[in-house]
C-alpha cells in the first residue's frame, strides 16, 4: 500500500469536507467535528463485524443502513469492486480494511455530519434532537422482524421520531422515522459524495467515459468533471440533492468580487443582503483560498529552516520529508482548481500518466527485463539511478514498480522530486 499517496487522499478529502461546512448549507464545521469524534469512538465497533455476514455494531449499522459506501474499489488483486461488495469487504477483509481505510473515514464522517446537522423531534420527548443522536439514543437501525404469509423475513425500522417541520407540513408530524425519509437522507449524502469526492459509480458517467479514449484518460480522474462543476457550473437545481447548485466561484464573482469592486472596503455593508445560498458560496471559496495559503506558508516554513548540521538531519528525516511532500501534494491539488492560478497544477494532474498506461508499461518492462535481458552489463545498475544504487538487481527492482513500491512509495524526499518533477517535463 501506497502510505504516502493514501494519506494524501484522506487528507484531501478532508480538506473537501471542510470547505463543505464552511458554507455550513448542509452541515457545518461544528457537524464536521462531532463527526470527527463520533468515528474516532465509534471506529473500533466496525472490527467486531469482521466475519459477520451483517453488520451489528452501531456504526457498521448505519452504515449499512444509509448505504454511506459509495464508489468503486480495488480489491488485494487490483480488480474493481462495486461498493456493495467493498462494505462486505470492509467486515471481512483485513488488508481491504487497511488499503482503504482513508475512504472509509472520509465517507463515513461525511455521513456523521449530515445526521447531526439533519433535526427531528424525538417521539418520546417532544425535543428536537439531530438525528445523529436519536440514533445514538435508540440504535443505529432498531426494527422489528416481519413474517409474512409465506415465511419472507423483513425489517421493520421502528426509530421513534418524526420529521422537522417542512413547508408542506409547517408543524410536523409525530410519526416513525420511515424508509422514505432514510431514502431522502441517503440521496443528499450520495450527490454531496459525488460533489466532494467524485462520480464513480456506472450510473453517473460522465459522458467522455461512454468512449474508450475517455475511460482510459479518465481513469482515477473521475473527480475532475464534479470538481470543475463544484465550482465553475451554472445555476441549476439537483434532484438528488434536493437543492439547488452553482459553482461556487461563478456565485463567488457575480455577488462578492462584484460588489468588492464596487463597494471597496464597505463591502461587508452589503453581507445581509446576500442570501443565505450566496453566503454559503462565499464561504467556501474563503474557506479553499485560505487552506490554501495555510499549506503555501507550510510549505515556505519547512523549506526555510537553516541549513546548518542540526537542520540537515531534520531535512534528511522521514518525517520532515513525509510532511513536507503530503503539503506539495495537497496545495497542489486543492489550487488545481484556482481561477487562472490553478493551470500549472491542473495541467500536472492531466499530463500525469493515466493508471492503464502506466501498469501496463511496468509490466512489459519487468517482463522483457527478467527473460529477455541476457546481458550481464543490463542486469543490474550500472550507475545510482532514482532511489535504486549502483549494483541493485533491475529485475527486481521493476518488478516493485509493477507492484506499486516505486521507491517513492517508502522514500517521500524521492517522491517530492517525482512529484514536482511533473511540473517541469
Amino acid at each position: 500500500m501506497d502510505i504516502l499517496k493514501g494519506t494524501a487522499n484522506n487528507l484531501q478529502g478532508n480538506i473537501q469536507l471542510i470547505i463543505e461546512s464552511a458554507g455550513s448549507e448542509f452541515f457545518s464545521l461544528k457537524n464536521y467535528a462531532r463527526a470527527k469524534v463520533k468515528y474516532a469512538s465509534k471506529v473500533g465497533g466496525c472490527i467486531t463485524d469482521f466475519g459477520k455476514p451483517y453488520a451489528e455494531s452501531w456504526l457498521g449499522g448505519l452504515i449499512d443502513y444509509y448505504d454511506a459506501i459509495q464508489g468503486q474499489f480495488k480489491d488485494e488483486y487490483g480488480k474493481d469492486v462495486s461498493a456493495t461488495v467493498a462494505q462486505k469487504l470492509f467486515r471481512t477483509n483485513t488488508l481491504f480494511w487497511n488499503q482503504h481505510f482513508g475512504e472509509h473515514e472520509v465517507q463515513v464522517t461525511g455521513m456523521l455530519a449530515l445526521m447531526d446537522s439533519t433535526k427531528v423531534v424525538d417521539k418520546a420527548t417532544g425535543a428536537e434532537i439531530s438525528l445523529l443522536d436519536a440514533h445514538d439514543k435508540y440504535g443505529s437501525f432498531l426494527f422489528d422482524v416481519v413474517v409474512d404469509e409465506n415465511g419472507n423475513k423483513t425489517r421493520n425500522y421502528k426509530v421513534q421520531i418524526r420529521t422537522n417541520k417542512t413547508l408542506d407540513n409547517p408543524e410536523g408530524e409525530l410519526v416513525d422515522y420511515d424508509e422514505k425519509q432514510r431514502i431522502e437522507v441517503t440521496n443528499i449524502m450520495h450527490a454531496l459524495n459525488k460533489r466532494l469526492h467524485g462520480v464513480y459509480n456506472d450510473f453517473d458517467k460522465s459522458v467522455l467515459q461512454k468512449h474508450s479514449v475517455g475511460r482510459l484518460l479518465m481513469m482515477y480522474r473521475k473527480y475532475l468533471v464534479p470538481s470543475i462543476k463544484r465550482r465553475y457550473k451554472k445555476l441549476s437545481f439537483d434532484d438528488e440533492l434536493g437543492s439547488a447548485t452553482e459553482g461556487i466561484y461563478r456565485t463567488f464573482w457575480k455577488t462578492f468580487a462584484r460588489d468588492l469592486r464596487t463597494y471597496k472596503f464597505n463591502v461587508i455593508k452589503q453581507w445581509s443582503t446576500y442570501t443565505p445560498f450566496q453566503k454559503a458560496q462565499i464561504k467556501k471559496v474563503i474557506a479553499e483560498i485560505t487552506i490554501i495559503a495555510a499549506l503555501v506558508a507550510l510549505i515556505f516554513a519547512l523549506l526555510a529552516i537553516p541549513g546548518d548540521d542540526d537542520e540537515d538531519k531534520i531535512k534528511d528525516s522521514y518525517a520532515y520529508n513525509f510532511i513536507l511532500y503530503e503539503a506539495i501534494r495537497l496545495r497542489s491539488e486543492t489550487k488545481q482548481f484556482l481561477p487562472f492560478l490553478g493551470l500549472k497544477d491542473f495541467y500536472r494532474t492531466i499530463k500525469s500518466p493515466s493508471a492503464m498506461t502506466g501498469t501496463l508499461d511496468r509490466g512489459i518492462k519487468f517482463f522483457d527485463q527478467f527473460l529477455f535481458t541476457w546481458d550481464p552489463e543490463k542486469l543490474d545498475y550500472q550507475r545510482k539511478t532514482g532511489v535504486w544504487d549502483k549494483g541493485d538487481n533491475k529485475s527486481w527492482a521493476y518488478f516493485l514498480k509493477l507492484m506499486g513500491f516505486s521507491g517513492n512509495n517508502l522514500k517521500p524526499a524521492e517522491a517530492i522530486k517525482a512529484f514536482e518533477g511533473t511540473l517541469n517535463k
